[in-house]
């Protein structure tokens, strides 16, 4: 009889054990001094709904300009085709995700960025072309002004012996501008330029409480890991905080789903692959208190009617990370950050993987 009672209670461990969920622990396994490097892409793409194309753009004729309207012109012209040229650069330029142990048990987080400087021509030009272009705006042009023209093109500075001490002075301050443009630009294709950074500890908590908000929300997104233990099917949070509103916004409705959850385990080649799923969305439906604006101010507010009177704003992070328990660091991630509001739904995706 007890010989019976212990084998039941064997089995009934036995089967205990085998239906208990396999737990993980997900940590950072980088070691000091030591930098994992990924190539990063993030691509971003917006679409207006407000747009009404059968609008048609009014031109104003330039005869009917004054100089001082012509000059202006000119400025607001090459202005916008010198921010095409540094956006460009910017959008273009090689980017890659760095996590580096330089303290015992704390992983620092940085997006570096390499510009590549393809545009410090088309910006050189462009910085040429302001000053040709408020040269032309004048009635007539002197002997001084064509002399400093052929300087700034070829720095000959034999062509400045009738020109006035200003005008020298204001003609090699154009061309330091320029050369100090250019060379910033070089510099930038040797020395990344940090765009972001953080730090978590090995366990996945944030350490760096200190980085503001939206970049804090990246960390997260990037960096964060269960403090505890997970078995398939676990969940967890992150610390983000998607929309942010002052105290001139009036609460109305809100919305708020915060969830990682360990979707899989895989193997391969003897590597154990946690799959990471990002379920986060953030909703919030309000108003701007304009009279308390108002208020703030002291009186009227000449600008309140550019302030929308209501609010529909919904942020989400949805995407798909696989992390190496084995290795302790990313195998490959992928994450969608989407913007919508009630005129434009902007969507940043930011992905990379183990080279």
């Amino acid at each position: 009889m007890n010989k019976a009672i212990l084998t039941i209670l064997l089995c009934s461990l036995s089967f205990l054990e085998g239906s208990a969920k396999k737990v993980y622990d997900l940590k950072w396994n980088i070691k000091e001094q030591e930098e994992v490097l990924y190539d990063l892409t993030i691509q971003t793409s917006s679409l207006k709904s407000d747009v009404d194309s059968t609008k048609s753009v009014s031109r104003e004729d330039s005869s009917s300009m004054s100089p001082e309207q012509k000059a202006l012109k000119a400025l607001q012209s090459i202005g916008g085709d010198v921010a095409k040229y540094l956006s460009s650069d910017i959008e273009n330029a090689k980017q890659g995700i760095s996590f580096s142990s330089t303290s015992p048990d704390i992983i620092d987080v940085k997006i570096l960025m390499y510009n590549e400087a393809k545009n410090a021509k088309e910006l050189q030009k462009s910085l040429l072309d302001m000053f040709y272009g408020l040269m032309s705006t004048k009635d007539s042009v002197s002997a001084e002004d064509e002399a400093l023209i052929k300087y700034i093109k070829t720095r000959d500075e034999s062509l400045l012996k009738d020109v006035s001490e200003e005008h020298k002075s204001e003609a090699k301050a154009l061309i330091q501008q320029i050369d100090e443009s250019q060379k910033i630009m070089e510099e930038m294709k040797q020395n990344p330029t940090i765009r972001f950074r953080g730090s978590v500890y090995e366990n996945g908590a944030i350490h760096s409480f200190w980085t503001k908000q939206n970049q804090k929300n990246l960390l997260a997104a990037f960096a964060q890991l269960p403090t505890d233990k997970v078995a398939v099917g676990d969940s967890w949070s992150l610390d983000v905080n998607l929309i942010i509103c002052n105290e001139n916004v009036i609460w109305k409705k809100s919305f708020r789903k915060n969830s990682v959850t360990l979707e899989n385990i895989i193997v391969e080649n003897g590597e154990t692959i946690a799959v990471l799923n990002y379920d986060i969305v953030e909703s919030f439906q309000g108003e701007n208190d304009l009279d308390n604006i108002n208020r703030q101010i002291g009186g009227f507010n000449p600008f309140s009617g550019m302030y929308s009177k209501d609010i529909n704003i919904e942020v989400s992070m949805i995407g798909k990370g696989y992390f190496s328990i084995t290795k302790g660091r990313w195998k490959k991630y992928s994450i969608d950050i989407t913007n919508k509001n009630a005129n434009t739904t902007t969507v940043q995706t930011y992905s990379f993987q183990e080279k």
